[in-house]
This record gives C-alpha cells, sequence and structure tokens, in this order.
C-alpha cells in the first residue's frame, strides 16, 4: 500500500515538472521569423536585452525584453499576444487605428501602456490606470473594472 501511495505522489509530481512553465534563454535569431521582422520594423533602434523561450504544457511563447523597459510576447508563429511599454509609447503601426483614435480622442493626457490581443478582442491599459475593451476590428465595448 505505501508503495501504491508512493507512485502515486511521485507520477503527480512528475506529471507537475512536465507541465510547468520552462523559459529558456534564446538569441533573437531563434525567434520565430514573424517576430524577427516585427522587432525590426517597430523597434529595430532599440537593442533586445533579453529574449526567452517558454513551453507551458504543449504552448509555446516568446518573451522579448528591450533595453526601453518594454516587453514583448509573442505566440509560437510570431505574432504579438501583448505588449507592455511602460516608459515609451508604443510605435505607430503596431495598435490599429482605431484604438489609437478612441484612445486620443477619449483619454488625452493618457497614453497606452499595454495591450493584450485575445481571440475575440484587444485589452488596452491606459497610463491614467483605465483598462479599456474592444473587439477585434478595434470597436470600443466597455471599461473594465
Amino acid at each position: 500500500m505505501k508503495k501504491l501511495i508512493l507512485l502515486t505522489v511521485s507520477l503527480f509530481m512528475g506529471l507537475g515538472t512536465i507541465f510547468a512553465g520552462h523559459d529558456h534563454p534564446i538569441k533573437v535569431e531563434q525567434l520565430p521569423e514573424k517576430a524577427q521582422k516585427f522587432l525590426t520594423t517597430y523597434w529595430n533602434d532599440v537593442k533586445v536585452v533579453k529574449a526567452e523561450m517558454d513551453k507551458d504544457g504543449l504552448e509555446v511563447t516568446y518573451d522579448v525584453h528591450l533595453e526601453n523597459n518594454t516587453k514583448i510576447e509573442f505566440d509560437k508563429k510570431g505574432e504579438w499576444k501583448e505588449i507592455k511599454s511602460p516608459m515609451t509609447e508604443i510605435p505607430k503601426g503596431v495598435i490599429i487605428q482605431n484604438i489609437v483614435d478612441y484612445v486620443a480622442n477619449n483619454y488625452s493626457g493618457s497614453r497606452i501602456e499595454k495591450i493584450k490581443r485575445e481571440h475575440h478582442h484587444y485589452e488596452v491599459e491606459l497610463t491614467n490606470d483605465i483598462e479599456l475593451k474592444f473587439n477585434k476590428k478595434g470597436e470600443f465595448k466597455r471599461i473594465d473594472y
């Protein structure tokens, strides 16, 4: 009986280790090609401080940390999932124009410091701590509290 309990505990601990997230430092050249192009298009003049591949179960993501304190998360195909830029403005062209216009028209004096792209919407966090939700077309849906 003790052996069965020990075996069961060991099995669950092993599965936890397998499915736990593992960050592996990588070179920029090891990022998906689409992510590399995104970085050279929008942050060509900013040095990459760290790039990591994160395996969490079957999901693979990439985290890139830039010298200007910007962090970008990419999916396995190289599409950006989340951008955090607490110190500097996110470059024009990264965020769809409807969202940029809505923020400029309704929250002048604030800027977008974080944007997250989900399957069916965008989540935007402004420098004044207001969180907004937009649909995939960039149409405003609601303030998130």
